[in-house]
């Protein structure tokens, strides 16, 4: 019966020592998780690539200086426009604060102390202190934050040009 105890207890050791160490691992690299590249077949593909300056403003290839205009101001006073350039600003940010993690952080406090009162001493005592912290991007948690707030970072960028050119089209419509 000891011997059954023993092998029981060495086994929920194992257990627990794998499901340790599997919980520490990092997730794969998120660039490798990408699915494959597609081939097209040839009567879909394009001789040549548009320009980039022909999609971003198409509609003054009509000519039409009232469109120009109406097509500016919707998109100077349109409040989802603004909301989500103030969401990538938002996302920049959270880049640079995931990316502040792979630095040492310090804190540091000071104080000054008197007592008041009859017994008192008039003595002043004055305190200081700091705090210094690392931690060290062992299995790769900073680096799949940091990676996770880019793709955040492109995600919000994306929306905003799908909006503008939704903006856009529905003027030129």
């Amino acid at each position: 019966m000891g011997v059954t105890i023993l092998r029981a207890r060495r086994l929920c050791q194992t257990v627990g020592l794998i499901a340790l160490v599997g919980g520490c691992a990092a997730p794969g690299d998120l660039e490798s998780t990408r699915p494959a590249a597609l081939s097209v077949p040839q009567q879909w593909s394009v001789s040549s690539a548009p320009d980039a300056t022909e999609l971003t403003g198409y509609w003054t290839a009509l000519g039409d200086p009232l469109l120009d205009r109406f097509v500016s101001q919707a998109i100077a006073e349109n409040r989802d426009l603004n909301r989500a350039v103030a969401r990538i600003a938002q996302t920049r940010a959270g880049v640079r604060a995931s990316r502040a993690n792979y630095l040492p952080r310090v804190a540091g406090t000071a104080g000054v102390q008197r007592e008041i009162g009859e017994f008192a001493e008039d003595d002043l005592r004055f305190s200081v202190g700091a705090d210094v912290q690392w931690e060290v991007d062992l299995f790769g948690q900073i680096s799949s934050d940091v990676a996770a707030a880019r793709a955040d970072l492109a995600a919000a960028g994306y929306g905003l040009a799908d909006l503008q050119r939704l903006i856009v089209g529905q003027v030129a419509q």
